[in-house]
């Protein structure tokens, strides 16, 4: 189990993966974790991008109450179950290009579960099954959310990735901010 780097490991295992599946059809893509409006921003809308954007995370209300395990030692474990909401969102020069990603996208993640060596070497010897599955959010929703990113709605695939596991116990180091930017612009 891991500690605070799980989120950023499944993040980085789920990029990865696509990016892989995506560049057997489309070879030039790049998936990035980067948000919409920050591509928007560097004006990047025009390449062939997919958004791997995570826009929520919360507690998995199943798992809430199994919070803790005995291990093989018999040591009692306390860890917490997240469940990851993100956006996945198609970026080319038109819209036949977007469409083209959007559908590849829409066959790699049908049934996806992460799991062995599809995980970062950080996950993969964790004994983990991360599902995925396809959320259907109401419009008013939708609107909200792009309302709050900033940008103007475009089209996007929704998904909830279940359960991260995160040990409370397992302590790891966090490097140090180095650099910071407050503000537009920047």
């Amino acid at each position: 189990m891991l500690g605070s780097s799980a989120i950023a490991s499944f993040a980085e295992s789920l990029r990865k993966y696509l990016e892989d599946r995506l560049k057997s059809n489309i070879s030039q893509i790049l998936v990035t974790l980067e948000s919409p409006k920050k591509i928007l921003d560097e004006n990047q809308s025009n390449k062939t991008l997919l958004s791997l954007y995570i826009y929520r995370i919360v507690e998995n209300s199943d798992l809430r109450n199994s919070m803790t395990f005995i291990d093989g030692s018999s040591k009692i474990k306390r860890f917490i179950a997240l469940d990851i909401h993100f956006l996945l969102i198609p970026y080319g020069a038109d819209a036949d290009s977007i469409l083209k990603i959007f559908g590849r996208t829409q066959q790699i993640m049908q049934s996806t579960v992460l799991s062995g060596s599809l995980l970062l070497q950080s996950l993969e010897g964790e004994d983990l099954s991360i599902k995925i599955t396809q959320q259907q959010l109401s419009q008013e929703l939708i609107t909200q959310m792009w309302q709050a990113l900033e940008c103007s709605m475009r089209l996007a695939l929704y998904y909830l990735a279940t359960p991260i596991i995160i040990d409370l116990e397992k302590d790891e180091s966090v490097d140090a901010v180095k650099d910071r930017k407050i503000g537009k612009g920047e």
